[in-house]
């Protein structure tokens, strides 16, 4: 097998779309570049906590496909295919954790997240609406720190894909082809033409 399944490369996708967005708002909130409480920025925290939801569920999702799928075999020395996979396993660690955290992290500030203005449940467990847990600024650090965790693996994975598919042998599927899923065999390039 060269390719990952198609249910797999879709889930890959959608759940790289929302992620990297929701990061990209996380650190635009975070970093004070759009103020959290002007009419954009209580937007975008919406559109935040809804894509952070959505990113459990894709990924809980996405887990499962991945036991139930067959993945092509990653090529390389030992040392890279071991941490090719611990660096998969931290991402999905990360990519479900981080927005777990952030969930609990708005339930311990008081709030009801939504998704898209679907309230979600609240569970009752950490703080009744209107008021704040002391575990709240806990979690808030848990989910930043966290957050910033998985942007850096987010972009190792990002490059080492791009540095897999330039290295790769001519007419060989590796690091990217193999989540585009492009049947597109390179040709192989002769001593005169190189």
């Amino acid at each position: 097998m060269t390719f990952y399944t198609i249910q797999m490369r879709f889930m890959h996708w959608i759940a790289a779309f929302i992620i990297i967005a929701a990061l990209a708002i996380g650190f635009v909130l975070g970093y004070g570049i759009v103020d959290g409480r002007s009419d954009l920025g209580k937007t975008l925290f919406g559109l935040h906590i809804s894509l952070g939801v959505i990113a459990i569920v894709i990924m809980a999702a996405r887990l499962v496909v991945r036991q139930a799928s067959p993945r092509p075999s990653i090529n390389g020395t030992p040392a890279a295919r071991c941490l090719a996979g611990s660096v998969h396993w931290v991402l999905y660690a990360l990519a479900l954790g981080v927005p777990i955290l952030g969930y609990a992290m708005d339930l311990a500030y008081g709030g009801v997240p939504n998704v898209f203005g679907i309230s979600m449940p609240d569970f009752g467990w950490l703080a009744p609406a209107g008021t704040q847990h002391p575990a709240a600024e806990t979690l808030y650090t848990l989910h930043s720190y966290g957050g910033h965790a998985l942007a850096f693996l987010v972009t190792m994975h990002v490059g080492a894909a791009l540095w897999r598919t330039a290295r790769a042998a001519p007419g060989e599927v590796d690091g990217l082809r193999r989540m585009l899923g492009s049947r597109t065999q390179v040709p192989p390039v002769g001593k005169d033409e190189r």
